[in-house]
């Protein structure tokens, strides 16, 4: 049977002009029950084991194709929207549109396009024409159908969000909610052999790159296969393996564009750190948590990379080069860097700072307190002339001042020759002067 589907991979982006919108819903979500935001009536969870290894003939089902595919876990909403029946062409079009979100909380819109009654024997110049510019809607005259599930996809997500932030001052509107990144995966069935569809590629692609998928395709007759920048095709493959290139690329789609969101927001908060001369605990606590959330989201990127047959690895590692992908990481670890680099040098000048204020302040209480010392003795001498240097020359009184001047002197030692911290210096000299001090109250009350 000839067919030819077109699924739109559209990740749904709401951090234009408002990554601070992302960045609350992520550092509030931990804190909320995940059944509670995701209801059972409204959600559907595809837990399916995936039950077959072998070729399966058949049409790509996406709802199969996700409840068999393992480290993916997403949920489905639940009788989203009714499929939509028109032509193209004089060819009959079904529409229908799923709606889907990860572990990570990334939403994504699958859009299955299902042409059929097609009576020509050659696909690429119908997919030429169908891609064009990538907007499958403009080109079928669709957009009110578009239209429609971006307004019920609005609602839900902020209904979400409410649900999440307890309030409603931060719901998104059209202005920064879009749908418009889709990725056209393109299932071909049914056709002769094709040799003009590589060349659909040579615009953003060398030849090199083109021929990433020889191994898989030369194992199928009469097929091809290749993902590539802007949009792949999946060609006269079993069913179980079309499907799992739909898995990889739903996965891939969601994590490319949760990288772009890091990669945005951590560039913009460096870009912000050079006009800061005082950091909050809260910004860096927050700050701190995203980048934890990113390492944990990286984990599971990589187990399910490690999870994928290795015919597939094979392919998912070609994706990764193409999209550019391992930069993205290395950029977003680089900006880790750089911040917790710029930070620490911040808080090393300002306890410096701190430091040497506080050199002033032990060096101005150790200056009034060697004058009261200095007073002590004073008062002493004085009130021993009044009353008779005779009658208190004694070995105690002798004693005193011999125990006295030997605390001053091994204080003075300890200050000058330890590394003591500040506060603990500002302590022990309060400490020894209030002896002093009571030392003096009782040599004034024996001589009177």
């Amino acid at each position: 049977m000839k067919n030819i589907k077109i699924i739109l991979l559209a990740p749904i982006v709401f951090d234009r002009h408002n990554n601070e919108l992302v960045e609350e819903v992520m550092l509030n979500i931990g804190d909320k029950d995940y059944n509670k935001i995701f209801s059972k009536k409204d959600w559907k969870f595809l837990d399916t084991e995936d039950g077959y290894l072998r070729d399966v003939d058949g049409l790509v089902d996406i709802e199969d194709a996700l409840s068999r595919e393992r480290n993916l876990n997403p949920l489905m909403y639940q009788n989203f929207m009714p499929s939509f029946q028109t032509t193209y062409e004089q060819h009959q079009l079904e529409i229908n549109s799923k709606l889907i979100v990860n572990e990570q909380h990334n939403f994504l819109m699958l859009f299955e396009f299902n042409f059929t009654n097609l009576n020509f024997q050659e696909c690429s110049s119908f997919v030429k024409k169908v891609m064009n510019n990538r907007d499958v809607f403009s080109t079928t005259n669709t957009r009110s159908y578009y239209d429609k599930v971006k307004n019920k996809s609005l609602s839900i997500i902020n209904g979400i969000i409410k649900n999440i932030l307890n309030t409603t001052n931060f719901l998104i509107d059209k202005n920064n909610f879009t749908m418009n990144s889709n990725y056209p995966l393109i299932f071909i069935n049914g056709f002769s052999e094709d040799k003009s569809l590589p060349h659909l590629f040579a615009h953003e692609e060398n030849s090199e790159q083109r021929n990433t998928s020889l191994l898989i395709t030369n194992e199928y007759a009469n097929s091809f296969v290749h993902i590539g920048w802007n949009y792949g095709i999946v060609k006269d493959l079993p069913k179980n393996l079309s499907q799992k290139y739909l898995c990889m690329l739903i996965f891939l789609q969601l994590t490319y564009y949760q990288l772009r969101f890091y990669k945005n927001y951590f560039q913009k908060r460096i870009q912000n750190l050079s006009a800061q001369e005082t950091f909050q605990e809260k910004e860096i606590k927050n700050f701190d948590k995203l980048k934890i959330l990113y390492h944990k989201e990286y984990l599971g990127y990589k187990t399910y990379k490690s999870g994928l047959y290795p015919k597939l690895y094979n392919e998912f590692n070609n994706i990764e080069i193409l999209w550019h992908m391992d930069e993205d990481t290395s950029f977003i670890e680089k900006i880790f860097e750089v911040q917790n680099e710029y930070i620490n040098k911040h808080f090393q000048l300002a306890t410096d700072k701190t430091n040497r204020n506080l050199n002033y302040g032990i060096a101005i209480i150790g200056l009034i307190q060697i004058f009261a010392i200095y007073g002590i003795f004073n008062d002493y001498v004085s009130l021993k002339k009044e009353t008779g240097f005779a009658n208190y020359i004694n070995y105690a009184t002798l004693s005193i001042e011999i125990i006295i001047a030997s605390i001053v002197l091994f204080v003075m030692g300890i200050y000058i020759k330890t590394k003591v911290k500040k506060w603990k210096q500002i302590t022990l000299w309060n400490c020894i002067f209030s002896k002093i001090m009571y030392w003096k109250m009782v040599l004034m009350n024996n001589q009177i």
